[in-house]
């Protein structure tokens, strides 16, 4: 994939092992499936993959797309994320419920909060190196 492509007012940016995605609006469960789709497909190159997610415009996410998305991270995708521009409540939440995951030994998401797009991509650069 090149070229950044939108789902409705979503878009993102998928390129090998890598994907951006930026929030804007409600997040429903077809969102969070096209998430889960663009993260398998740049899987496919090297396995691992790192994303940005950029939640500045995020209105919310439904309880179907929260409950998608934790089935999809049961099945133990090689993902590594930076979350970017999280509001407090929901960095308190996301925090949760992950502290909560990893202990009771459903999954552990490596991932790191940022207050901008850049420090995430510096992060996951490095990572990737």
């Amino acid at each position: 994939m090149s070229g950044w492509q939108s789902i409705e007012r979503h878009r993102y940016l998928a390129e090998e092992s890598f994907v951006h995605w930026e929030f804007h609006g409600l997040v429903r469960e077809e969102h969070a499936r096209m998430l889960a789709e663009v993260i398998k497909l740049a899987g496919t190159w090297k396995g691992n993959v790192f994303a940005l997610l950029d939640q500045r415009d995020t209105e919310g996410v439904t309880a179907e797309a929260r409950r998608f998305f934790v089935g999809f991270l049961r099945s133990k995708p090689r993902l590594t994320v930076a979350f970017v521009n999280q509001s407090l409540v929901i960095r308190a939440t996301m925090a949760l419920a992950l502290s909560a995951a990893r202990m009771l030994g459903k999954f552990a998401l490596p991932h790191k909060v940022f207050d901008t797009p850049e420090e995430g991509l510096m992060w996951l650069r490095g990572l990737r190196s």
